[in-house]
């Protein structure tokens, strides 16, 4: 399990650019069913046991991308601008360490404020990559990357960017695998998007018309 966590927590994957971790995903459980699919929002979907007369279909579902950031701009002395791909609390930021799909990294710093102790909007914060112009920034608008944090190991515990929803994905992946019988109608849902507005499930949902749902 605790394998598993670590190669899902460190693909990277953002809202929107889920292709990674859906394919590591796939990986995971191609063996375990023959009914798998993706559908035009990039929801994987895997579908196990047949309905009875006495048993429900039921969908059990978690997100499979992860908050992010893309680039709005690029200044001239080759600071990185950057919009947020879901929920982002800009308290936070300083110091972040960001690598963009592209492989290039960067570490997030802010402009600096009149007041010492007051927290600046997301708009303040910018990311250096090293670059001291324009033209030799490495990224471009539209850019898209995420936070740059690996998995470690805390005694008992562990640590990693995206457990949010990593760590169901991979309940989801062991709960497959084992599974023998059941007399319900079993559908696995890795979904996409949730970080911004939950539309891959939403979408699941309506196409699967689950009778619960989890």
């Amino acid at each position: 399990m605790k394998t598993l966590l670590k190669k899902l927590t460190e693909t990277a994957s953002p809202s929107g650019y889920e292709s990674a971790i859906r394919e590591v995903i796939r990986t995971e459980i191609t063996s375990l069913s023959s009914n798998i699919k993706v559908d035009a929002l990039g929801n994987l979907m895997v579908t196990m046991g047949k309905k009875t007369d006495k048993g429900l279909r039921v969908m059990i579902a978690a997100h499979m991308d992860e908050i992010g950031l893309i680039v709005s701009h690029v200044e001239k002395t080759g600071l990185v601008r950057f919009s947020n791909l879901g929920t982002i609390l800009p308290q936070y930021l300083p110091g972040s360490r960001v690598v963009f799909l592209n492989g290039i990294r960067g570490v997030i710093n802010q402009d600096l404020p009149d007041d010492l102790h007051k927290v600046l909007t997301q708009e303040k914060h910018f990311i250096d990559v090293g670059a001291t112009s324009e033209k030799d920034c490495p990224l471009k608008i539209g850019d898209v990357g995420v936070f740059d944090r690996g998995f470690i190991e805390l005694g008992k515990r562990v640590s990693a960017k995206s457990m949010d929803d990593r760590v169901s994905c991979a309940v989801m992946i062991e709960t497959m695998k084992k599974i023998k019988n059941s007399p319900h109608e079993l559908v696995f849902v890795f979904s996409t998007q949730e970080e911004v507005q939950s539309k891959g499930a939403t979408t699941a949902a309506y196409e699967i018309e689950p009778d619960l749902a989890i």
